[in-house]
């Protein structure tokens, strides 16, 4: 991504769907290509309404207490807040984002970052991901994750459970893990979407 023309610019001065939507079109444009715009459809969001939230509450027993999701273009967390909050008005929704000094930065290109998600939580409305809007999607509480946690959890799981996972799925288990050590979360269940595989990072530092 960083050789499309005004990425780079985008990173410095912060990230948004809406800028990444447009740097897109521009480059699809240029080259002749049809860009889908994942972000943009409401259907990314309804799949998540009718197919991922039905089967997991199915799996669960309808025992969801807690949902952590990172965000890419925003379509998992905004169809999963919608049918569990309608299926129970006390289902959490925990949103996980990388840490300030875990951001993609060109000022800082040998830094460990969280790739391939959005910060959503603390940051101006208008760079909420268009989403969000589909459904007034909030949100109850938020993590800023180091990268170096989310990399340690990654390594562990793919030690241990043989899940090989990449740095946002790190990232949602290790907010996870800060849930269930709460006391109000004993017996409850802690569902987290692990989105991502390590094979795209096997030459980075999260190796």
């Amino acid at each position: 991504m960083t050789d499309v023309p005004g990425f780079p610019e985008l990173l410095k001065n912060g990230l948004s769907m809406e800028g990444l939507d447009k740097v897109l079109k521009n480059f699809a444009r240029e080259n002749g290509w049809y860009y889908l715009n994942q972000a943009g459809d409401i259907n990314n969001s309804l799949a998540h309404v009718k197919t991922t939230g039905p089967e997991i509450w199915e799996a669960t027993g309808g025992k969801v207490d807690y949902v952590v999701q990172l965000v890419g273009t925003g379509g998992t967390l905004s169809g999963l807040a919608k049918y569990f909050r309608e299926k129970n008005p006390d289902v959490k929704i925990i949103g996980a984002q990388p840490a300030e000094q875990s951001k993609k930065n060109p000022n800082f290109p040998e830094r460990n970052t969280i790739d391939g998600v959005l910060n959503f939580n603390g940051v101006p409305k208008q760079n909420y991901p268009p989403l969000f809007t589909v459904f007034d999607t909030t949100w109850d509480e938020c993590f800023d994750v180091i990268a170096e946690d989310a990399y340690d959890v990654a390594r562990k799981l793919v030690a241990t459970e043989g899940f090989f996972v990449g740095q946002s799925a790190g990232a949602a288990l290790w907010t996870a893990t800060q849930i269930a050590k709460r006391d109000e979360a004993k017996g409850k269940n802690i569902v987290v979407i692990l989105a991502d595989n390590g094979f795209k990072y096997l030459s980075t530092k999260m190796n």
